[in-house]
């Protein structure tokens, strides 16, 4: 090809990230509803802002989504589109940064792994952001970066480019997150890289250091509850449980799967610094990447020892040197066997936690951990399997040679690309997966927008109340109008008996203390439902009906049904006074309180099928307390366990009523897809270390019930 073609390309480059961003961040920006609870928090700050009240302190993050509201409305899309443009400019800049010191397509790989790692994604999609952290620390690197050593085809007007853009990243960087995080990061790393690649900034160094320490001092020093600028944060005494590692499994969420090639990336990239060239720019372009590295990872631990709840600002450092270890695999020669075992597992290893600890990946930006739906844990399967298939690929495409029949075969290098440029391109369509359907999904059990809208479909004047609903956000769905708080049992029956349709939104954790107040007519509270006396009284219940569960987290409530609505209550489906007729009877009795009087279980069950078990108590007198039913399903070498609060947590012990049967279904999941054999169940409930007693049935001496057995074949 001509000589020319490598700077065509290269011309399309930033084109190609602008469109990659644009695909993955702006699209659907208002769909989905605000995430509780930080989302909001931080959308209601920001609009006292928009609106002209002075905030407490400067917050960088609340500024760029108040401009937001004012131009385009107090909402998700106003909230969220600015943070949208400036993660795209950050691919833009990341991409500027990286052509430093490495070539067009390394850098393009950089932005292009950026673009793909959730941080970048969440950042986009969510008001709880880094977008204009990671922009600033980008600008100042590669600002810096450009300034000081800069290539042979840059001028005057490119340096004073790289000048205004390190001063606006240093500013820009310490708004958002204080000195150490947002500004000595960037400066100590590229001071670092010039010492080694010509001794010349000793004097800089030390001076950047002794800054650094002093101002850890002072914030020591500080009297607590005082907001800072030097910290963007009120200094505390120095969390000393905040170690040097802790900062790791939040970026291996954040930066997922490719923090699993830096330690291999780091190696490569300092091994150009051994080089016995006499170009000085080689060794700089070698140590640059792992020295901002090292910083950003030293100064943002500190950050987060100081103020706490700051996720270190390395993804962009660590996407260039992942962009340029692939760059090197792509021209230079494929790395061995070993690293491709080892990359492979861990990126396993990091798609095992987020399968395990969904609830931490999505909270990676949030300031407290989102509790994740346990109606969609199974999105943690399909995160799973995006991860895999991508460790498959990349580690195949480095163990080719080892297992190819024939490894000098001229075919092997070409197939080695594929499968790499294979592997990157199953990291995009995970990407947006994440974006179209797992943000989505997540959003619709996290945010209330879509139970307002339901309330506001079925009937736009009803009256609206909350019992305990532990969402927010109304003023944003409900177009000016505001829901009555029910603060007790009482003011829900009150609220029911209204002759108009109402709506009630509460809590699903909630469903079973309303249930009884309505069943009971508002004559005992729920602190004395334990009373003998708790029972049902058709003459004097309040009717109610749940309208819309589609929500894990929350339901509507309403005293009447629309035309062609069902009730849609677990507990009217699971809780009854008729005696039920199960396959297996029993007569099990739990401390004089509880009698199991059947069970379903299947005899036998395919293989790696999950397996229903329906439980049947009636309940002799109230239990008074909240007890979870275990279940152990053993076989050759492996348990399942399946402790859980009864009818899917919709319905604890506590308010079971003397003469009702409870009826409890429980779905047990084998955990690997291998386990075979006969396996026996057992059962019993539980709270905390006690386990209620087996007064009579089948108890194994350790208040355990010996149910039937099951042969998954």
């Amino acid at each position: 090809m001509p000589d020319s073609s490598p700077q065509r390309r290269a011309a399309l480059y930033p084109l190609l990230l602008l469109g990659l961003g644009l695909l993955l961040f702006v699209p659907r920006l208002g769909a989905n509803g605000l995430w509780d609870p930080s989302e909001v928090r931080v959308a209601d700050a920001a609009r006292l802002v928009s609106d002209g009240h002075p905030p407490a302190h400067f917050d960088l993050n609340q500024h760029v989504i108040a401009e937001g509201f004012r131009v385009l409305g107090a909402g998700e899309l106003g909230g969220r589109l600015p943070l949208a443009l400036l993660s795209v400019l950050l691919l833009l800049v990341a991409y500027w940064a990286g052509r430093a010191v490495m070539r067009p397509r390394a850098a393009l790989l950089g932005g292009v792994v950026l673009a793909t790692m959730p941080v970048t994604m969440f950042s986009a999609r969510q008001l709880t952001t880094q977008a204009p952290l990671l922009l600033g620390v980008t600008l100042a690197a590669g600002g810096l970066a450009h300034l000081f050593w800069p290539r042979d085809d840059e001028g005057m007007l490119a340096r004073a480019f790289a000048f205004v853009a390190a001063v606006a990243g240093l500013v820009i960087g310490t708004l958002a997150a204080g000195l150490f995080a947002g500004a000595l990061g960037p400066l100590i790393g590229v001071t670092a890289a010039l010492l080694v690649a010509r001794p010349r900034g000793r004097s800089l160094l030390l001076a950047l250091v002794t800054l650094a320490v002093i101002a850890f001092t002072a914030s020591i020093a500080m009297k607590r509850g005082t907001w800072t600028w030097w910290l963007a944060g009120t200094p505390r005494l120095p969390h000393w449980q905040t170690v040097f590692t802790t900062a790791i499994k939040p970026l291996g969420f954040a930066t997922a799967p490719w923090g699993a090639l830096l330690p291999f990336a780091v190696l490569r990239s300092l091994d150009g610094a051994r080089s016995e060239a006499p170009d000085t720019r080689h060794r700089f372009a070698a140590v640059f990447l792992p020295a901002w590295l090292a910083a950003a990872y030293f100064m943002g631990t500190l950050q987060d020892a100081l103020v706490g709840d700051v996720l270190v600002p390395a993804a962009p450092v660590m996407a260039l040197l992942a962009g340029g270890y692939l760059d090197s695999l792509l021209e230079d020669g494929f790395g061995s066997a070993l690293e491709g075992v080892v990359v492979g597992a861990l990126v396993f290893v990091l798609g095992h936690d987020v399968l395990m600890a969904t609830d931490v990946f999505v909270s990676v930006l949030n300031s407290e951990q989102i509790r994740f739906p346990n109606a969609v844990q199974w999105t943690g399967d399909v995160l799973f399997a995006g991860l895999g298939a991508f460790a498959v690929v990349i580690a195949a495409s480095m163990i080719l040679p080892v297992v190819w029949p024939r490894p000098d075969d001229a075919r092997v290098p070409a197939l080695q690309r594929r499968l790499l440029w294979g592997a990157i391109a199953v990291q995009i369509g995970c990407t947006l997966m994440l974006a179209y359907w797992f943000i989505p999904v997540t959003s619709h059990h996290l945010s209330p927008k879509e139970l307002y809208g339901r309330a506001r479909q079925l009937d736009p004047k009803a009256p609206l109340a909350q019992y305990r609903f532990t969402a927010s956000g109304a003023s944003y769905y409900m177009n000016g109008r505001t829901s009555k708080v029910l603060a007790t049992p009482d003011d829900v029956i009150k609220f029911l008996q209204q002759p108009e349709r109402v709506f009630i939104f509460i809590g699903s954790e909630e469903l079973a203390a309303v249930d009884q107040v309505t069943r009971l007519g508002g004559k005992k509270t729920p602190a004395l439902v334990s009373a003998p006396d708790a029972t049902p009284d058709a003459s004097t219940a309040v009717a109610y009906y749940v309208i819309d569960d589609s929500n894990s987290r929350f339901l509507i409530l309403s005293n009447r049904l629309g035309a062609g609505e069902k009730d849609l209550n677990p507990i009217r489906r699971f809780v009854s006074t008729s005696a039920p007729k199960p396959t297996v009877p029993t007569a099990v009795n739990f401390d004089d309180k509880l009698m199991l009087v059947g069970y379903d279980l299947p005899t036998e069950a395919p293989h790696g099928a999950d397996i229903m078990v329906r439980l049947y108590f009636h309940v002799l007198q109230p239990v008074g307390a909240s007890y979870k039913v275990f279940l152990h399903f053993d076989g050759p070498g492996a348990r399942i366990n399946g402790d859980h609060v009864p009818v899917d947590g919709h319905f604890p012990t506590q308010f079971w009523s003397a003469g009702t049967y409870v009826t409890d279904e429980y779905v047990l999941k084998p955990e690997h897809n291998d386990m075979s054999g006969l396996f026996q169940l057992y059962f019993g409930l539980f709270s905390g270390d006690h386990r209620m007693k087996v007064n009579s049935g089948a108890s194994d001496g350790e208040n355990r019930v010996k149910l039937g057995a099951v042969r998954v074949r």
